[in-house]
């Protein structure tokens, strides 16, 4: 019995002091350093955490005050000093973010606050439509890019030139922006395009921006029989054309759609809309813009012929907002006669609420106008 008791004694004696051993051993952990210390919020990412006392089974955690702890899809204890772990960062609020290791055998914690910062991604501008102006004129413009956040500031910079800061600045969709541009009078030459985001970050499209000077207009003098020969030779052509006109458009552009039993325009519509204007006005043959108003089947024939109308008058005011003469653009309300699709279904109806739009070198009667419908 006394060897027994000897030999229990022993164990305890030992099991207590490689219990003590480890507890001292890993008692607290000790967060030193966290790599990389700023991430962006629009992707995973790896941290290397460089400490000491970390258990095998050391857990870690991201957390900021306000949010939900952020925990990661996979961790890997290195040894005593070093934790690799990964985390979805994609979305995640930005700001400053404590690392924390908790040793779970024993709840020990130790925290590094504010080790970690997340960020927004830096923008990228890929395209800018249209990519001119004339100088003295409003550019309504079209941006596609990356991460381009709320309350950008687009402007044109030219070394040795004060910056043309675009106004009207408006998310469309898919990365798209669109937004004004005021360019003075005395502007011209090649700009660079700069997206600069609220928290200062920015994207510059080199040489992405020309300006030129407005076309000069020569006037004749009195008794120059070869300007005179030249006008009259263009008078007899337009006289010409007139009697006999085409009777197709120039160019059909995009059309706009509408939502149901409305004519407001669609902020996914800017896009479209900004890009026909471009086309009006690189368009050098235009004189005549043609809108056509449709709607789906449902409702009257009544109803729909006059909300046919409001469409195109729709449009017609975003145009002539935009520069365009009031005097040239026609609009026919053709109600719901005339589907590009005959389905009886929400897809068949979205595609026939819409404004056709074409350009014409001549004024167009309702009978050619119908040729540019789809």
């Amino acid at each position: 019995m006394t060897r027994k008791r000897a030999f229990l004694l022993l164990f305890l004696v030992m099991f207590c002091v490689n219990s003590v051993a480890s507890a001292c051993f890993y008692r607290t952990p000790s967060v030193l350093s966290v790599t990389p210390g700023v991430v962006t919020n629009d992707r995973s990412g790896t941290l290397h955490i460089n400490g000491a006392k970390f258990s095998k089974k050391a857990i870690v955690k991201l957390s900021m005050p306000g949010e939900p702890d952020l925990f990661p899809y996979e961790t890997r204890v290195v040894s005593k000093n070093e934790i690799i772990c990964s985390f979805d960062f994609n979305n995640q609020a930005v700001g400053e973010w404590d690392v924390t290791v908790i040793n779970k055998s024993l709840k020990r914690v130790d925290t590094l606050q504010g080790a970690l910062k997340l960020e927004y991604p830096a923008p990228s501008i890929t395209r800018i439509a249209p990519a001119s102006g004339v100088s003295g004129s409003k550019v309504n413009f079209l941006i596609q890019g990356y991460a381009i956040r709320e309350n950008v500031q687009v402007k044109l910079v030219q070394v040795g030139q004060s910056d043309i800061v675009a106004s009207k600045m408006q998310s469309s969709s898919n990365g798209q922006w669109t937004g004004e541009f005021v360019l003075p009078k005395t502007a011209t030459g090649i700009y660079d395009v700069v997206v600069v985001n609220e928290d200062g970050k920015t994207d510059t499209l080199r040489n992405g921006f020309t300006v030129s000077k407005p076309a000069s207009v020569t006037t004749a003098r009195e008794g120059d029989s070869t300007t005179d020969a030249l006008t009259t030779d263009k008078k007899a052509e337009e006289s010409s054309e007139k009697q006999s006109p085409r009777e197709t458009p120039l160019q059909v552009l995009r059309p706009i759609y509408f939502d149901f039993d409305s004519s407001a325009v669609r902020s996914d519509q800017l896009a479209a809309l900004i890009e026909n204007l471009f086309d009006i006005r690189n368009n050098n043959e235009t004189v005549y813009i043609l809108i056509g108003g449709n709607t789906d089947e449902r409702g009257t024939r009544a109803y729909n012929e006059k909300l046919s109308a409001r469409r195109a008058a729709a449009i017609k005011k975003y145009f002539v907002d935009r520069g365009v003469e009031a005097n040239v653009i026609i609009t026919f309300a053709f109600g719901e006669d005339y589907p590009v699709d005959n389905g009886q279904n929400e897809t068949a109806w979205a595609a026939n609420r819409r404004a056709d739009i074409s350009l014409w070198s001549y004024k167009p009667t309702w009978a050619e106008g119908l040729k540019a419908q789809p």
